[in-house]
């Protein structure tokens, strides 16, 4: 069972609480080695998670949320916030994308993107949790389920530790 859901998600601190890496005196030059180096994919049971390299503008995801250059501009490894994480979920291949402080996306039915169905979410405006999501497992033949709570907590856990 999860952990019961804050009534306020009040833990990410703001922009101007983090250290930016120019503060602290790094070249950029080393910042881009840093990012191309850093293994940026990750795995669990639940998903395969991607965090979007800053200070990269070649790189563009599946669903990347910022367009290239916005996002060489904001994300900073010193700001785990602004770190843009995509994460495949093994159970219906769907997307969920977390950015910014607490935003989300998930995306169903991509394998179909005419029909690609859109959620949104501001976790730090949500009073409950995320909630189940339920598929149809071809292996089993049976419907069956999985929370976006725990691929949320994965994804925001990812992107600390890629900072």
């Amino acid at each position: 069972a999860l952990p019961p859901w804050p009534t306020r998600h009040t833990s990410s601190p703001t922009a101007d609480e983090y250290a930016s890496w120019e503060t602290l005196g790094i070249d950029k030059e080393f910042m881009v080695a840093a990012a191309n180096f850093v293994p940026r994919y990750y795995h669990s049971r639940n998903a395969t998670y991607s965090v979007r390299p800053p200070f990269i503008p070649t790189f563009e995801g599946n669903y990347d949320v910022l367009p290239s250059a916005e996002y060489v501009e904001k994300a900073s490894p010193t700001a785990p916030e602004s770190m843009e994480v995509d994460a495949r979920i093994k159970a219906d291949e769907s997307y969920f994308i977390l950015w910014n402080y607490g935003l989300a996306r998930h995306i169903r039915n991509v394998r179909y993107s005419c029909k690609a169905e859109c959620t949104d979410f501001d976790i730090s405006k949500l009073t409950k949790q995320l909630g189940m999501v339920t598929y149809y497992d071809v292996k089993s033949g049976f419907d069956t389920e999985y929370s976006l709570d725990i691929i949320y907590r994965e994804a925001n856990m990812t992107r600390h530790a890629y900072c």
